[in-house]
């Protein structure tokens, strides 16, 4: 029996359409190692090249051009003056009218207390009116000035004055104005001496009760310490009509020498006595006003060491 083999078949028209079977191990390109240039003797020799160049160029900047920089910048801030300088009016009166001052002028404004004596009577709610502003114009003379000779220090004596100026001050206002507010003076001397009690005791014991023991002294305050710190108070209160209340008689002298006793039977019942606030005038408030109060406490300290001088005890 014969055997018939098929012919195979070339089905060339498809194998365009037919897609490769895909590869177990793919094919692996070999890449060619570089070379590595940071290690090359050359590019160090080149970094260290220009960074020798560059700390060489910084050396010589440092060491030439900045101290010479330095120097100039002093130089521009340091005042180096001539008889001619010290004589200008501009430096004699930098706040003149000549044309190279400059005036200054100060403002003041205040917060007048408007009911204060109900507020110490009946403890009201304090009611406060701004007042200003008041404008001083500020004068600042030299004089006697004198120059050294290699022109290094100018020595001087300065005199310092303020003028109210009426038109640049608030419609209506005076340098007179009455203005209450708070004894800022008191309280500075009372927190410095550690309250009331302790600054009448340290006014006793330098004067008065300088020869009396701790015990003594504050019974003597605890019984005349209200009406010696009211005394105080219209001392320091630049009322007329209270000022001359305390001061009558030589009450001063009495009281440092003697004691309370030569206070204990006046009338210090007003409102210039309370010690917190105080009446100023706006140019008082403004330019300051004398204390009475610590001219009190250096009187009492003279009179217990009048035996030197006062400019003496001032010294040490």
């Amino acid at each position: 029996m014969a055997t018939h083999t098929p012919k195979t078949h070339n089905n060339t028209a498809f194998e365009q359409f037919e897609k490769g079977s895909p590869t177990v191990f793919p094919k692996l390109e070999e890449v060619e190692p570089t070379q590595r240039r940071y290690c090359n003797p050359k590019v160090w020799a080149i970094i260290l090249m220009v960074v020798g160049s560059l700390t060489t160029i910084i050396g010589i900047l440092y060491g030439t051009a900045l101290p010479a920089y330095v120097n100039s910048a002093i130089d521009d801030q340091v005042v180096r003056c001539s008889d001619n300088d010290v004589s200008k009016e501009s430096y004699l009166d930098p706040y003149g009218d000549c044309d190279d001052c400059s005036p200054y002028y100060v403002s003041v404004y205040m917060l007048n207390a408007t009911n204060a004596e109900d507020y110490l009577a009946a403890n009201a709610k304090l009611q406060v009116q701004e007042m200003g502003p008041y404008v001083y114009r500020r004068r600042e003379i030299k004089l006697d000035v004198s120059l050294s000779e290699d022109a290094s220090t100018v020595t001087y004596k300065t005199y310092t004055y303020h003028t109210y100026v009426d038109e640049k001050s608030c419609d209506g206002c005076s340098d007179t104005d009455e203005i209450v507010s708070f004894d800022t003076g008191y309280f500075s001397v009372i927190a410095g001496t550690g309250g009331e009690f302790n600054l009448l005791a340290a006014v006793a014991a330098a004067s008065f009760a300088s020869t009396q023991n701790t015990t003594d002294i504050v019974a003597t305050i605890t019984e005349h310490g209200e009406q010696m710190m009211r005394w105080m108070n219209g001392l320091n209160s630049l009322d007329p009509t209270a000022m001359k209340t305390v001061t009558n008689n030589s009450a001063v002298l009495t009281f440092l020498a003697t004691g309370p006793e030569a206070i204990a039977d006046l009338d210090l019942s007003g409102f210039a006595y309370n010690g917190i606030f105080v009446k100023r005038t706006a140019s008082q408030w403004a330019l300051g006003y004398p204390s009475l109060l610590a001219g009190l406490i250096l009187g009492s300290n003279y009179v217990n060491t009048c035996k030197t001088s006062m400019n003496a005890e001032c010294a040490q």
